[in-house]
């Protein structure tokens, strides 16, 4: 009966682990494109590019989960720079619609000052799903 019910299971969970590596290797491209597209904007402005942070990232998706428990963005007052982008339309990279988003011109400026920040070194991309809209963090090393 055990070996009946794993034959069972077996494409069941061969099919969940193949989508969590997809899943995965789309993560990985979309952050790739963001971060191509935020070194180009870097070198336009004749800055050396950015490196992606793994320890970035993980601060970044913590930030992102405590305003899913609080419910409102609340600035750190550390020594990273970061940028908060959310939207309520689906996107094929929300990421890169991030780093465009943030890079148009609009009554602010501090966004594309922190993208181009010369003494910056590293950046973290995390996004996360909240209440029916897309929450998306680029942080960087320092402040611009």
């Amino acid at each position: 009966m055990k070996k009946l019910l794993l034959l069972i299971l077996l494409p069941t969970i061969m099919f969940s682990q193949k989508w969590k590596i997809e899943d995965k290797l789309l993560k990985k491209t979309m952050i790739a494109e963001a971060l191509d597209l935020t070194n180009e904007i870097r070198l336009q402005a004749e800055l050396k590019p950015l490196i992606l942070s793994y320890k970035l990232s993980k601060l970044a998706k913590s930030r992102l989960d405590s305003i899913s428990v609080n419910g409102k963005y609340i600035a750190s007052t550390d020594e990273t720079g970061e940028i908060y982008f959310h939207t309520n339309r689906f996107a094929k990279n929300y990421f890169k619609d991030a780093v465009i988003g943030l890079i148009v011109p609009g009554e602010e400026n501090f966004t594309y000052d922190q993208i181009t920040c010369s003494e910056c070194n590293e950046i973290g991309f995390a996004t996360a799903f909240i209440r029916k809209k897309t929450y998306t963090m680029l942080i960087f090393d320092k402040i611009y």
